[in-house]
């Protein structure tokens, strides 16, 4: 369990210096808006498979995800919430 979580985190943070530093293309709007982000936004717009978010869920790494049904679903303000703190604040200079 240990390794998955280090290896959960290294990826959040170089998804995140990626993500910040403007190479992974940000989908319009995703983080701006009023509704839910489903799993598959969310892997698109952090170039990520959808395996990788479950992975980073069940280890406690990515962002928090509400269950809507049987459904997953993130909100806008927490992955914004998590790329700004969780992310930029754990990675390395």
């Amino acid at each position: 369990m240990t390794a998955n979580r280090d290896r959960a985190t290294y990826l959040a943070k170089y998804v995140a210096k990626a993500v910040t530093s403007g190479h992974v293309p940000a989908a319009p709007g995703l983080l701006d808006r009023d509704g839910l982000i489903t799993t598959d936004e969310l892997a698109a717009f952090l170039s990520l498979p959808v395996k990788t978010l479950r992975d980073w869920r069940y280890t406690g790494v990515g962002p928090r995800a509400l269950r809507v049904g049987r459904h997953l679903r993130y909100e806008p303000a927490e992955v914004r919430r998590w790329l700004e703190d969780d992310c930029r604040g754990k990675r390395s200079a």
